[in-house]
């Protein structure tokens, strides 16, 4: 009796349940011992971007053929498209301590970041620079959906924005 009933209970079971298909995934290279992701951002597009920090080695944070190196102990945001192609990243290059606290994708498709940095912070990922400065100030800046800066604020014990 005891078998029957759980036989019917596997039938039943691996009748009903449904597989979860999987759609993509990968790992970065490079040393992440100290560094990890902090979280995940979806939009409604299923675009996918991430932030964290890096560990004492460089990260590839591009999945395919190209690199996309986020340095050592560095911040970084970074997107995949809903099939899992890497689009962009931005990396906070500043010989201080950065911590992203979250991010927020605006219905526009930008990346909206909040954070705080502990001295001078380059928050232009491209080749200018736009230094923001201070003492643990707040950090929010806003990112286009190429990963441009459109703007950024830092305030605290020295303020200063852009």
């Amino acid at each position: 009796m005891r078998l029957t009933i759980l036989l019917s209970l596997l039938a039943t079971a691996a009748t009903s349940a449904t597989a979860q298909i999987h759609q993509w995934s990968f790992t970065t290279q490079g040393d992440v011992q100290g560094g990890s992701p902090s979280g995940l951002e979806v939009d409604d597009l299923g675009r996918s971007c991430i932030w964290g920090a890096t560990g004492p080695e460089a990260a590839d944070l591009d999945p395919g053929t190209a690199e996309a190196l986020c340095p050592p102990v560095h911040a970084f945001v970074a997107c995949y498209a809903a099939n899992g192609t890497y689009e962009m990243s931005i990396t906070f290059h500043a010989e201080v301590e950065v911590v992203l606290f979250d991010i927020a994708i605006t219905p526009e498709h930008d990346i909206v970041i909040a954070g705080f940095h502990d001295g001078a912070i380059d928050v232009d990922p491209g080749p200018g620079e736009t230094i923001l400065s201070g003492s643990q100030p707040f950090l929010l800046a806003r990112y286009s959906s190429a990963g441009e800066l459109l703007w950024a604020h830092s305030s605290g014990l020295s303020d200063q924005s852009l």
